[in-house]
């Protein structure tokens, strides 16, 4: 049930991935695995999370607009913009983290502008994020320490503001807490090895107008809102939200592109973003604020009887329209059998080979991936000690077990959380396993409990006796850890029974007053 170290996947190297990437979201589509095939399961978990996508995003802007119609545009084309589709594809943090972006930006918006009263709407968006992916709480936090400087000098906080800001913040901490612990505990201070400092590629300008005039899936915001930012200026009044999500929406695509001096605050800490166009998340939730703004304007002006119902049918249909556009691409390249593309079984070896892209999986050679180190992440999480040194992760990767300084190639047997090696030695022997050694690593031999040390490339090295011995690996959280998600499990329960018998009380109002 819980899974901290990778010993299936990532080379069965013990990495920390799932101990400091956050993979709640990712259970459905593993419980879905005992009742589907690999393929099949990846659709339904990503249909899931599309149509949840689509709820949120509807009910947020319905909290915000109290208008139905615009709603619906809005949850189009906030879940049917290029970018959110391109992280569809396998940016998953990333692409579960846009779910629930419009519900932490409604709580900003709440206490800023309605009721600082429902602070802890902002507490349940920020909290799904961390639950989702870090880095997106990091680009959240830094536009609203944005929108927070603007507000200092262009209106005056009042402290029942600043006092919700607050609890809104204690309350993220206490709902997100066993992530929290798991960094706490394990990472900092632990010199382990996360997200480089470095803008990794850059787009420019123009490229980001001809991908979006394409409107397929990629780092572009797509037709409709590129429209958006050439008219959205005369379509918005003077000092309402609308204008102001105008100037964020375009401010935020020039940041996503070369436009922005990158080059000069990459090693930054602002660099820790990467990739820029990674802001064009957010970029899409403020123009589509005004998009819907304006289809809804249209829809007013001709609004007859029945019309609600045929305009929500149009919008269903262009959205679903621009959607299987977008997707050509990837379309085009899977419909078809193409045995040039099909991956192949890694090559039994020492070395391990990166897996070659794109491919093709299927059912049959899904597990063939495995084989081959991950193209993206298969390192994230080692200690500095690993990555500082390629041939250290060089023979981390390929299991290169060291004993009294030879090596040799030893895959151990994977199981939950722990390796296990079988090992015989003709001799008491120094040795060093191919496993990542963090805070709470264990060690057992023959069943027994044993100390070890840390090796020169950031692996479990110990002394082990002559003859045969079953050597154990693994991770085993603090106690803490389990405090920590009783403590969150149950202040989620408390939250949500306090917020139903909140609306049950005043619905029981509302109907003894008539309304």
């Amino acid at each position: 049930m819980f899974t901290f170290v990778a010993t299936t996947t990532f080379q069965h190297t013990g990495a920390g991935s799932f101990l400091f990437y956050p993979t709640l979201f990712i259970y459905p589509w593993a419980i879905l695995r005992f009742y589907f095939n690999p393929i099949t399961s990846f659709y339904i978990w990503y249909g899931i999370v599309t149509f949840f996508t689509y709820a949120i995003s509807y009910l947020c802007m319905f909290s915000f607009s109290k208008s139905r119609i615009r709603s619906i545009i809005f949850s189009f084309i906030y879940v049917l913009a290029p970018y959110r589709l391109y992280l569809g594809g396998f940016v998953f943090g990333e692409f579960t983290a846009v779910t629930f972006i419009p519900i932490a930006f409604l709580g900003f918006y709440e206490i800023v502008c309605r009721d600082s009263k429902r602070w802890y709407v902002l507490s349940i968006g920020m909290s799904l994020l961390i639950l989702s992916h870090v880095l997106s709480v990091l680009l959240t936090v830094e536009v609203f320490t944005f929108l927070f400087i603007i507000l200092i000098f262009t209106r005056r906080l009042t402290f029942l503001q600043i006092k919700a800001f607050a609890f809104s913040a204690i309350l993220t901490l206490v709902l997100s807490l066993p992530v929290l612990v798991s960094f706490a505990t394990d990472f900092i201070g632990h010199n382990i090895y996360s997200a480089y400092k470095g803008i990794g590629i850059l787009i420019d300008g123009n490229t980001m107008i001809q991908d979006s005039l394409s409107n397929t899936a990629g780092s572009d915001i797509g037709l409709l809102l590129l429209a958006t930012v050439f008219v959205g200026w005369a379509k918005t009044k003077k000092g309402t939200i609308e204008r102001y999500s105008y100037w964020m929406g375009l401010l935020l695509i020039i940041i996503s592109t070369s436009i922005f001096p990158w080059e000069m605050i990459s090693k930054s800490f602002l660099g820790t973003v990467q990739l820029p166009w990674r802001y064009l998340s957010y970029a899409i939730l403020f123009l589509g604020i005004i998009a819907s703004n304006i289809i809804l304007a249209i829809y007013n002006s001709w609004n007859t009887k029945g019309s609600f119902v045929w305009f929500s049918l149009l919008i269903a249909i262009i959205g679903m329209y621009s959607y299987f556009g977008s997707i050509s691409g990837t379309v085009e390249k899977i419909k078809n059998y193409d045995e040039s593309m099909v991956l192949k079984p890694a090559v039994q070896g020492n070395i391990v080979k990166e897996i070659p892209q794109p491919v093709q999986l299927n059912v049959k050679n899904y597990k063939y991936q495995f084989g081959y180190k991950a193209a993206y992440g298969e390192t994230d999480y080692y200690t500095k000690k690993a990555q500082d040194n390629s041939a250290y992760t060089e023979s981390i990767i390929n299991n290169t077990i060291i004993i009294n300084s030879k090596k040799s190639k030893a895959v151990p047997i994977a199981g939950p959380n722990y390796l296990t090696f079988n090992l015989s030695l003709d001799r008491e022997s120094k040795v060093d396993l191919p496993v990542v050694v963090y805070e709470h690593t264990y060690v057992y031999i023959n069943h027994k409990k044993v100390s070890f040390s840390q090796s020169k490339r950031g692996t479990v090295q110990l002394k082990i006796d002559k003859g045969k011995n079953v050597v154990t690996v693994g991770y085993a959280p603090s106690k803490l850890y389990f405090y920590a998600l009783f403590i969150s499990l149950g202040s989620w329960f408390t939250l949500a029974a306090t917020l139903i018998f909140k609306k049950m009380k005043f619905n029981t109002a509302k109907k003894d007053s008539g309304l």
